[in-house]
C-alpha cells in the first residue's frame, strides 16, 4: 500500500478515535456521580532492558468498569512504535487497576494481560503474549478526571521464524516502562 494511501487510513482512524472518545466524555460529564463507566488514554515509554533495539514509544486506551475497589477493570489496545527501527506491536488486553482497598488512595497497581501483533521489523507478522504490571500514583483529580503516573515491567513473547536463507532468532521482549495519563 503506497504511504499516502497508509497516511490517510491513519488519519481516519485517528479521527473516529477523537469523535469516540468526545462522544464517551459527553457522556461521562453527564452521568459523572452515577456512573461506574471508566475509560482513559496514556502515554508512555518502554525501554528495551535485553538490547534488542526495541526502545518504544506507547500510546494506549482502555475503557471499563469502575467502583471502590477498581479504578479500571475493563480492556484496552496499545500502539508500541519503536524508535530505533521500522517494528510496531499493538497489544490488546485486559486491565485491572486497584489499590485493593476501598476508597480513594494515591497509590495503585496496574495489572494488563492480553496477545501482542508484532511487526518485527518489515519481515513478518505474529502473535505473542503480553503482560504488564505497574505501580501508579495519583497526580491530580477532579470531579471529572485523573491523572496519573505508573512505572512498571512490560513483557511481550515474541517467537522465530523462517526466512528464505534461514531461521531468524527472535527473542522475548522486556521493558521498563514509564506511562503518563489521564482517565475518565
Amino acid at each position: 500500500m503506497p504511504y499516502t494511501a497508509k497516511r490517510m487510513i491513519m488519519k481516519k482512524i485517528v479521527m473516529l478515535i477523537a469523535l469516540i472518545c468526545g462522544t464517551f466524555t459527553a457522556f461521562a460529564e453527564e452521568n459523572a456521580k452515577q456512573s461506574h463507566y471508566t475509560w482513559g488514554i496514556d502515554l508512555g515509554s518502554s525501554i528495551d532492558m535485553r538490547g534488542e533495539e526495541m526502545t518504544n514509544i506507547n500510546l494506549d486506551a482502555f475503557f471499563g468498569y469502575k467502583n471502590d475497589y477498581f479504578k479500571v477493570l475493563g480492556i484496552g489496545a496499545e500502539l508500541d512504535i519503536m524508535t530505533g527501527n521500522s517494528s510496531r506491536s499493538i497489544p490488546v488486553y485486559a486491565i485491572m487497576r486497584t489499590s485493593f482497598l476501598p476508597g480513594q488512595h494515591q497509590l495503585f497497581g496496574d495489572f494488563r494481560a492480553g496477545i501482542s501483533m508484532n511487526d518485527v521489523y518489515d519481515f513478518k507478522s505474529q502473535t505473542g503474549a503480553y503482560a504488564s504490571a505497574g505501580l501508579g500514583i495519583t497526580l491530580a483529580k477532579g470531579s471529572l478526571f485523573r491523572s496519573h503516573l505508573i512505572v512498571g515491567y512490560t513483557f511481550i513473547g515474541r517467537s522465530d521464524f523462517d526466512l528464505a536463507d534461514g531461521v531468524y532468532h527472535c527473542p522475548d521482549l522486556h521493558f521498563a516502562t514509564l506511562r503518563l495519563g489521564i482517565s475518565f
